[in-house]
């Protein structure tokens, strides 16, 4: 598992485990819901580049996740939500109320994960 897929999962674990709770009464729904993500390694990106010969990588640099309990849960969670809340709505149907409830859930399980 490289480091990318680490902070992926760091920060879409928390919205698992509040969908998870909250949606426990659509269970098909939330088991059968995937969010696309792939996260190569910066080997795989040299590789795929020279393979396909258009352009050459002079310089290529990563980042790397860190977050700690001063983190702030709040606009990670926004951040979440940002990212992940049109996918939800396609997949599980627009209920506000229900959105609000899965992120407030998500921010929590982000603080208690710190």
């Amino acid at each position: 598992m490289n480091r990318f897929s680490k902070g992926s999962r760091y920060l879409l674990e928390p919205l698992a485990r509040a969908l998870r709770e909250l949606v426990a009464e659509k269970k098909k729904k939330v088991y059968s819901f995937n969010i696309p993500a792939y996260y190569p390694s910066p080997a795989e990106v040299m590789y795929i580049v020279d393979k396909e010969g258009s352009f050459t990588i002079d310089v290529l640099e990563t980042s790397e996740l860190h977050m700690d309990a001063s983190d702030d849960h709040e606009n990670m969670a926004q951040c979440v939500r940002a990212v992940t809340e049109s996918l939800l709505v396609n997949h599980f149907g627009h209920d506000d109320e229900v959105m609000d409830q899965v992120f407030q859930k998500c921010r929590d399980l982000c603080q208690l994960h710190s």
